[in-house]
């Protein structure tokens, strides 16, 4: 089979000073010989820090498939501006005899100059991209520190909006809207002895007051809402709530919680670097520069009903099928639930109890014959594709994925040590501490890419499942590797698989 030259072409957004996906092809076109055949692999609106693009993973495919002679892109960035993720590509691009080259860098693998060229520009871009997470990162905490609302969609009853500082300068805030008024009832409501979240989603819902970014009102859009500090009065009350909790990083000393503004918490990660939220002592407490709207013991009567009512982790979850969060509603697409009424399996569609938009209240077909269907498949799959990488041994990766999760926790507790003990650190004991922080914190991103993104080297070839002799957790884990979700109509099923899955 004659290979081709893949040309490929990025562009994240429209921009004046920036080249287009046009032009990136015609310059690496420009380069071929002209008796070269060549394929365009091209992806518009995608950041270069997402591999999970339609053009990038039909030429890794056709790389796989031995398709591809040569890799042209018109600059590095174009592909992929991570280290880790490149390296992934070059071992594939070596194993395959693939050439790779870029015409902005004059880059060209056929000759060793070339390939050393692109790990040290390759070390550089990502350099510059953490030095630039950096300064992102140190510019965010430094406007929350002063009050100003640090960007982003204002909460529910707020709207963006300026103003003038001190400085003469304009600086952003939030400012109540009509939605403030909903704010203050779901408060007042809640705080009330007989009232619960599901009472309230139920009661907007009913009464057709829009939820802000979902569909309607439901449990979790309520609970958001009462956590957040955006809306308390913030009194010196409130400064011992979030420091009896664990909160260690306050901006302003509790003589400034008068009351008067509102407070601001950001648990949030600034940037994606593994976990989305972060630990209780890593947030930080910021008063705001625009007034509160909920009285302060109104406000902590409703975050001690919270903590009291509040699951306390998911272990009950899923008990009654395997299928547990993959089956959906095939009518309004929100997650179905399993109840059990009279010995009865039955299964609970959450748009219709939580959301109050689906009016589907049975289901003719049972989660037996569901678990069966989606077996038969699953078994179908498996004998038709048995050497096909799949999470084979099941047992194994269960537990490595617990050994990891134990030895994350254990690391992050040290790193918080260390950097607890800096204050009272000499210049001598400070280069130990330096050095073990950083020993720990590079294992910890080891930790967290095997969890979050598992790579090929964690999957294994089908060794054997016999699906049916599997334990309850072990289905679990083989229908969530298998399946994106189990749509459930009244008397008919649709399997959703993963894409990687079927090919």
């Amino acid at each position: 089979m004659e290979r081709s030259v893949g040309v490929y072409g990025r562009q994240s957004k429209d921009k004046k000073d920036s080249i287009s996906i046009e032009d990136q092809v015609n310059r690496a076109i420009q380069t071929l010989e002209p008796d070269e055949h060549y394929v365009t692999y091209i992806d518009k609106g995608f950041s270069a820090k997402n591999t999970n693009r339609p053009g990038f993973i039909k030429m890794m495919q056709d790389i796989n498939d031995g398709k591809i002679s040569k890799i042209v892109i018109y600059k590095l960035d174009r592909l992929n501006r991570n280290l880790y993720d490149f390296c992934k590509l070059w071992r594939l691009l070596e194993e395959k005899n693939v050439e790779f080259v870029s015409v902005k860098e004059s880059f060209n693998t056929s000759t060793p100059i070339g390939r050393a060229m692109v790990y040290i520009s390759m070390i550089w871009a990502q350099m510059e991209r953490e030095t630039t997470a950096e300064r992102v990162t140190d510019n965010y905490y430094s406007r929350i520190k002063t009050g100003r609302w640090p960007g982003g969609p204002a909460p529910y009853g707020f709207h963006n909006v300026k103003i003038t500082g001190n400085d003469g300068k304009r600086i952003p805030t939030l400012e109540p809207n009509t939605e403030i008024e909903t704010v203050k009832r779901i408060f007042n409501i809640y705080s009330e002895d007989n009232s619960s979240l599901g009472d309230i989603a139920k009661t907007l819902n009913i009464e057709g007051i829009p939820c802000r970014d979902r569909k309607s009102w439901d449990t979790v859009a309520v609970s958001r809402l009462l956590h957040s500090p955006v809306y308390v009065k913030a009194t010196a009350e409130i400064y011992n709530y979030y420091k009896s909790i664990g909160v260690k990083n306050f901006s302003n000393e509790i003589e400034e919680y008068t009351g008067e503004m509102a407070a601001h918490i950001v648990n949030k990660r600034p940037s994606s670097n593994g976990r989305k939220y972060l630990e209780v002592s890593q947030w930080v407490i910021s008063i705001t520069n625009f007034p509160g709207t909920i009285d302060a013991d109104i406000w902590l009567m409703c975050q001690y009903k919270l903590e009291k009512n509040r699951q306390i982790g998911n272990s009950g979850a899923g008990k009654y099928t395997w299928l547990s969060g993959l089956i959906k509603c095939g009518y309004c697409k929100y997650s179905i639930s399993i109840a059990i009424y009279r010995g009865k399996k039955l299964f609970k569609c959450s748009g219709r109890y939580n959301h109050h938009i689906c009016n589907q209240k049975k289901y003719k077909i049972t989660i037996e014959e569901v678990e069966s269907a989606v077996e038969q498949e699953i078994k179908a799959i498996l004998n038709m594709h048995n050497q096909k990488p799949v999470y084979a041994d099941i047992e194994e990766e269960a537990s490595n994925k617990k050994k990891l999760s134990n030895e994350l926790l254990i690391l992050e507790n040290k790193i918080e040590k260390l950097i607890s003990s800096i204050s009272e650190a000499s210049s001598i004991s400070m280069k130990y501490i330096n050095a073990q922080i950083e020993k720990y914190d590079k294992r910890c991103h080891v930790i967290q890419k095997q969890l979050i993104d598992p790579t090929e080297d964690k999957r294994v070839k089908f060794n054997g499942i016999i699906f049916e002799e599997l334990e309850f957790e072990n289905k679990k884990l083989v229908a969530k590797s298998f399946l994106e979700k189990v749509l459930i109509f009244d008397e008919d099923i649709e399997l959703c698989w993963k894409d990687n899955i079927l090919d």
